[in-house]
């Protein structure tokens, strides 16, 4: 019998990167439209996330997987907003 927990992604085989400077804007649409999550534009992503409290970015073998960002006020609420995972992870834990 096989272990389900064995199918979930190792955490440590994922690079997280929460600076939005270091992201390919043209990447994060490719990731939208396969998630399916929608047709947004590479300058309309790039405003989304910058805009946003908090951000982050999960590479495997260099290649984005997964993003999603937060909208906060600092002190009391915060929203979690457009969670993407690569259709070949979703299911394995990086999502909601």
């Amino acid at each position: 019998m096989t272990d389900p927990e064995s199918s979930l992604p190792d955490p440590l085989d994922l690079q997280w990167v929460d600076d939005t400077s270091q992201v390919d804007w043209n990447e994060l649409p490719h990731l939208y439209r396969i998630a399916p999550l929608g047709d947004k534009p590479p300058d309309a992503v790039a405003t989304t996330f910058n805009n946003s409290r908090y951000t982050t970015f999960a590479y495997r073998d260099g290649q984005l997987i997964g993003a999603g960002r937060a909208l906060a006020d600092g002190l009391d609420c915060a929203y979690i907003a457009d969670v993407a995972v690569h259709p070949d992870q979703q299911g394995r834990g990086l999502g909601p």
